[in-house]
């Protein structure tokens, strides 16, 4: 398998979430967020789709929250760049839930066919090279078994004003070169999986609005511009959706 060698600007991406795993607060609050979005979801896959303890499920971008836990079946195993500066009270707490191997999305380091799910939610658009992750991911991944997506997506126009965004270097976001809508995100997922179902985890009506539990935001006036942009001149009453895919690897 050939090596991806990742852009300068997905190694800056990794030092500002090496930033973010390292504070004592952040994982707490990101954990409380997960659960409160994912658990009743994840258990409802989990019975539907047929899990067993010996399902073996991959949990792609896992961070420190490693959202495949909240499956009460299978053997977890956690890929993330940054794995190797979690917080040791991160390691404690995930110690005998599931087992975390630093690498990328675009290398993942597993042979052929040796997953029966494969999980990444809200890591996609961190990633260096999309496309290939994709088909990593299908590569992994056993002849119809699961792969499960989710990842925040925005109306057209707000998503417009993102890959417009990428033009103007301190409007730019570093950690999030990839940005979609609903349908162009199950459209692009559509080209390398079977796409069996479709669900809206969360939707938040401004650019500060994503379920963040216990942090306090502040939205900047050029965002509550193009937030009553998105509301009254486009008519959107929603400005994003955390967007989760259950789809199938072919034969």
């Amino acid at each position: 398998m050939t090596m991806h060698v990742h852009s300068k600007r997905w190694e800056e991406a990794q030092k500002i979430e090496r930033f973010y795993w390292t504070k004592e607060d952040f994982r707490s609050s990101e954990f409380k967020e997960l659960f409160i979005k994912y658990s009743e979801v994840f258990g409802e896959i989990e019975a539907r789709y047929g899990f067993s303890d010996d399902s073996k499920i991959l949990d792609l971008g896992c961070g420190a929250t490693c959202p495949s836990t909240l499956f009460k079946k299978g053997k977890k195993y956690g890929v993330d760049p940054i794995a190797g500066v979690f917080l040791e009270k991160d390691r404690k707490e995930l110690e005998g839930k599931i087992r975390l191997f630093e690498g990328s999305g675009e290398n993942i380091p597993f042979e052929d066919g040796f997953f029966d799910v494969v999980l990444c939610r809200n890591a996609l658009d961190h990633m260096d090279d999309v496309h290939r992750v994709m088909t990593e991911m299908k590569r992994v991944t056993r002849k119809k078994g699961l792969v499960i997506l989710s990842i925040y997506t925005y109306t057209p126009f707000i998503t417009a004003l993102k890959k417009t965004s990428e033009y103007i270097p301190f409007l730019r976001n570093v950690e999030h070169p990839f940005t979609f809508t609903p349908r162009r995100f199950r459209d692009f997922c559509s080209k390398y999986l079977e796409v069996l179902e479709e669900r809206v985890i969360f939707e938040g009506r401004n650019s500060i609005d994503y379920g963040k539990q216990d942090v306090e935001m502040t939205e900047p006036l050029l965002h509550k511009i193009f937030a009553w942009s998105n509301r009254y001149i486009f008519l959107n009453d929603w400005f994003l959706r955390e967007y989760l895919l259950v789809c199938r690897r072919g034969a």
